[in-house]
């Protein structure tokens, strides 16, 4: 990848062209300017990104005072202020908006995964083919 492309050693092997390729991750690090991994496997490949994400982070809990842990540290968050909820749901829709855009920008398919969802079905909601709401000639 280009110098400080956070992809660099993404694929453990080379990816035969001609291959229907899944990366599920939350992408959480990706940003427009580093996804030059996409253009490459976009050129000979088709591309789908899951994005997969909790409920939790999509929108923050009922206001409250909530403990959390990454198993070392214990810190509290208070979500008891509107503006702070709001600000949460606004960080996600900007991240899924990007991830949107990135898959228009090198035609790859985007289906979003939340944690309590089952996969298969996820799947075949996401890959079925979209219906042209257009007026223009079909």
């Amino acid at each position: 990848g280009q110098r400080g492309d956070p992809s660099d050693g993404l694929f453990a092997a080379p990816i035969r062209s001609g291959c229907l390729v899944f990366v599920l991750s939350d992408f959480a690090s990706l940003e427009q300017n580093h996804a030059s991994w996409m253009a490459r496997l976009g050129r000979t490949n088709e591309l789908v990104l899951v994005h997969v994400y909790d409920a939790l982070e999509a929108s923050a809990p009922v206001g409250g005072r909530y403990a959390i842990s990454n198993g070392q540290e214990r810190r509290w968050i208070d979500t008891t202020q509107k503006a702070l909820r709001d600000n949460w749901q606004v960080r996600f829709d900007r991240h899924r908006d990007d991830l949107e855009k990135l898959c228009q920008r090198y035609a790859a398919h985007l289906v979003t995964l939340r944690t309590d969802q089952p996969l298969g079905e996820t799947l075949r909601r996401g890959l079925r083919p979209q219906r042209r709401t257009g007026t223009g000639p079909s």
